[in-house]
This record gives structure tokens, C-alpha cells and sequence, in this order.
């Protein structure tokens, strides 16, 4: 996410530039044009790079469980929680949306992230940890489980975000173009222009968050808490799903886009 957000707010901003570039105001003073451009380059990389930072220190993150403690390293050093001097788990969170396991120490308390990599994994050997040492009254069963399958499935989530960022990138850029091209046609305003172009923003990301809804449901519905087992990824399948949604996602948006620009060439 240190580059995908950047990458995203970057496009998201080259639209709003263009936005501004047909306004009379600017193509008929060269020297405004060329402030606007300057200052809007300014503050294009200032925003990309405060997105970037905070992803940067999360991706110097590592922690593990040994035998005996939690080994927490950052980008300034380390910490060791020994599983003794744990005196508690909480896990502040929104199901299936996001949240964190802070983990209370004696000389330290540390938060988890669901963005943190694998840290379903992490959860079930803190528990094998735990439960070793005859420690397992340090969490509750239920909201560990909770927030496991939370964490789980943020896991997969993330996963199966590496695995179609392409796709998804993709037919937003081509989004865009229809929507520019059709706006150029319809010779649309300024305002409509922008709002086509965040709408052929918006519509991919549509289809991956419904189809992401589905995934969380089936998590939901095949997970066991009495055994803590949780259903395992198939990634095959979850390749298989967003093609065809993609590919459906992107014929609907083209077919409204086309009866859109039917309607501005009817009624001008």
C-alpha cells in the first residue's frame, strides 16, 4: 500500500488537473496555467508522499513468536514480550472491516493491525503460545476467535488485492479513457466531465468490494470456533471470480456510458 496509494491519488489527480484544464479561465492566461501547474505538482507529490510514510514504517514491521516471548522488531530495534509478563489481549474491532490486537505486557504493550502480513498466522501461534504455558486466561476465547477470523480474512484479502491490483488498475485507467473520450463527445462541461470520471473511478472499485462482501460471508459461515479452524484460501477460484466480474463489471459500465452519451447528443 506504500505504492498503491500513492500510484492511485497520483491518477485521481491528473483527472483533476485535466478537469481544470478546460476552463477558459486557465487556457486564455498562460501565466495562471503555468502557476496552477507548478503548485498543483507540488502538492500532488506532498500527498503522495504523506500516503506513503505511515505504510513505510508499517513495512519495517516484523514480529514472531519463539518459545517463549514475542519478538517485536522495527525500523529503531527491538522488543521481547515474554509470554509470562502478558496480562492481556484486547482486540478493538469492526468485523471483517478492520481493527487491532493490543497486547498488554508489563514493560510494554504493543498494537497488531489487520494490514499487518499474516497476522491471522501470528494469532493462532500466540495462542499455541499461550496455551503452553498454561496462560490461556490472558485472552477470551470468543473475541480472540473474532477477531482471528477478522485478522484471517483481512490476510486473504489483502492477497487476493496483490493478485488482481493489475486488473483492477487497469480497467480503471480504461474507465477513464471511455469517460474522457464520451465526455469530449457529449462536449460536456467541466463538473460533468469530473463526475464521469470519478464514477469510471468508483466502478471497478464497486465490483471488487461486492465480490470482496461475498468472500467475507463464507468465512463467516464455514469457520468452527471449537476447533478454531477457519476455511483455507482457493485461489484458483477467487482468480477465476474477479475475471468474470471484472469482465462483466467493465461490458455494464460501457453500455451505460454509450446510453449516457446517447442522452447528451439527443438533448444538445
Amino acid at each position: 500500500m506504500q505504492y498503491a496509494l500513492p500510484i492511485i491519488s497520483f491518477i485521481f489527480c491528473i483527472i483533476v488537473l485535466l478537469t481544470f484544464l478546460r476552463m477558459p479561465l486557465f487556457t486564455s492566461k498562460p501565466h495562471l496555467l503555468l502557476f496552477v501547474l507548478i503548485a498543483f505538482a507540488f502538492y500532488t507529490l506532498f500527498l503522495c508522499g504523506i500516503l506513503w510514510y505511515p505504510f513505510y514504517r508499517l513495512a519495517g514491521i516484523r514480529v514472531s513468536v519463539d518459545e517463549e516471548a514475542i519478538v517485536y522488531k522495527f525500523r529503531r530495534g527491538e522488543k521481547r514480550i515474554p509470554f509470562e509478563s502478558i496480562s492481556q489481549l484486547k482486540f478493538p474491532s469492526v468485523r471483517y472491516t478492520g481493527g487491532w490486537v493490543k497486547i498488554i505486557s508489563q514493560e510494554h504493550t504493543i498494537r497488531l493491525t489487520v494490514v499487518v502480513e499474516n497476522i491471522g498466522d501470528f494469532l493462532q501461534e500466540l495462542k499455541n503460545g499461550l496455551d503452553k504455558k498454561g496462560l490461556s486466561d490472558r485472552y477470551d476465547k470468543a473475541k480472540l476467535f473474532s477477531f482471528l477470523k477478522t485478522a484471517s480474512y483481512a490476510d486473504y484479502s489483502w492477497a487476493r488485492l496483490y493478485m488482481i491490483f493489475g486488473k483492477l488498475v487497469l480497467f480503471t485507467i480504461l474507465n477513464i479513457i471511455i469517460a474522457l473520450v464520451f465526455s469530449a463527445l457529449a462536449q460536456t462541461g467541466p463538473f460533468i466531465m469530473a463526475l464521469w470520471a470519478l464514477i469510471s473511478i468508483l466502478f471497478p472499485l464497486t465490483v471488487y468490494l461486492i465480490k470482496e462482501f461475498t468472500f467475507a460471508r463464507r468465512i463467516a459461515k464455514k469457520s468452527d470456533e471449537e476447533s478454531f479452524i477457519l476455511p483455507p484460501r482457493d485461489a484458483a477460484h477467487e482468480q477465476s471470480v474477479f475475471r468474470k466480474a471484472f469482465i462483466n463489471g467493465e461490458l455494464l459500465y460501457f453500455g451505460i456510458s454509450i446510453g449516457v452519451l446517447i442522452i447528451f447528443l439527443l438533448s444538445g
